[in-house]
């Protein structure tokens, strides 16, 4: 072998060893990894909600409010318990939106109610009987007054039947509490009959005031509590009808249909237990300068002698926790219409007591009143 060919290979061969020789060490220490990004303090919000699991129980909707229009027949004290229901919020509470309207005279809330217009009336029965006599399906379901809510009242000088024969006597009307009270009144005082007398129609008993004070009309009958005002303005109180227990008298009560009855019961059960819960509320000394308040806004007056008057009445006296119907004032009133006398009209047939007598029954009455 020639030498330029051995040098030849000796280098191809130390080429082929460096290529196979493990790699040196580096020099230097490579930098560290950088380190992974924090984890967020709280999970991102989803944008939009997870749906519910097929199946899942929903909360049942509110039941809508059962609506009720009801008429009160008069400006007095006696429909106090339907005021304070609705401006204490006792109707709201039963699920009832109930609308109040003034019917001026119970003949004509009687009608209202025969046309479906109300389903409530705050009135006399009396006119419940002239209605139900003519072929009307009312009774009184409820007794807020329980006697001739009334003061007989007359000019000065009035003081036997010889003075008020012939002289002009005013009511609201042939028909209604007035009417009935005036009769009543001039048979037991004075053994006279509207045909001794001269009627005159004067809608409402402040009206019937305001025509005495001027001497249009010699005598009337109004609720004690504008008698109050009526001594003021020089008017004699000849005789204090309400205090007279020898009268059982329905004077004031709480009327409806028959068909919306037995159609609507859970709405009228519901309606008799805000009144209930009023009449207590009313009776409660603690409420009386709320209930006073209350009293002075429905009746449109400021004179405090005639609101506590009013109030006195009513929560002392007249106001009963469980406002049944009284049936011998029911008969008494059925004997004053002679058109009820004829159709043979009865104190039962004009009485509804059932929901009072359940409400009272099942604790209602005592723990909501006192």
């Amino acid at each position: 072998m020639n030498r330029k060919l051995f040098v030849l290979m000796a280098v191809v061969a130390l080429v082929m060893l460096a290529a196979c020789a493990p790699a040196p060490a580096p020099t230097t220490t490579p930098p560290p990894p950088t380190s992974p990004p924090a984890a967020p303090t709280s999970a991102p919000a989803p944008t939009t909600a997870a749906p519910a699991p097929t199946g899942a129980p929903t909360a049942a909707p509110p039941a809508a409010a059962i609506n009720l229009k009801v008429a009160y027949s008069t400006i007095n004290p006696d429909p106090l318990p339907l005021w304070v229901a609705q401006d204490q919020g006792f109707f709201k509470q039963n699920g009832l939106n109930v609308e109040l309207v003034f019917v001026d005279g119970g003949t004509k809330t009687a009608q209202a109610m025969v046309a479906k217009d109300v389903q409530f009336g705050v009135m006399a029965p009396s006119s419940a009987v002239n209605a139900t006599a003519g072929g009307a399906d009312l009774v009184t379901v409820a007794g807020l007054v329980d006697v001739i809510n009334y003061d007989f009242v007359t000019q000065p000088g009035i003081k036997s039947a010889a003075d008020l024969k012939g002289k002009k006597v005013a009511w609201s009307g042939p028909s209604g509490s007035s009417a009935t009270a005036l009769r009543i009144a001039l048979k037991v005082l004075f053994n006279l009959t509207d045909t001794d007398v001269v009627p005159i129609t004067i809608g409402t008993e402040t009206e019937r005031e305001a025509a005495l004070v001027s001497k249009q009309i010699d005598a009337t009958v109004m609720n004690p509590d504008l008698a109050v005002k009526a001594q003021k303005d020089g008017l004699d109180v000849y005789a204090e009808l309400w205090k007279r227990s020898d009268i059982p008298y329905q004077h004031t009560g709480i009327v409806a249909s028959k068909a919306y009855l037995k159609d609507n019961a859970d709405a009228a059960t519901r309606f008799f237990k805000s009144i209930i819960q009023a009449i207590g509320y009313i009776r409660a000394p603690a409420n009386k300068a709320q209930v006073t308040a209350i009293l002075g806004k429905y009746l449109k007056i400021t004179d405090q002698d005639t609101l506590n008057s009013g109030y006195n009445r009513m929560a002392q006296t007249l106001l009963q926790c469980a406002p049944y119907v009284t049936l011998d004032g029911m008969k008494t009133v059925i004997g004053e219409s002679k058109t009820a006398m004829d159709k043979g009209l009865t104190a039962d047939q004009m009485t509804d007591n059932s929901f009072i007598k359940s409400l009272d029954d099942s604790g209602f009455v005592k723990a909501n009143c006192k």
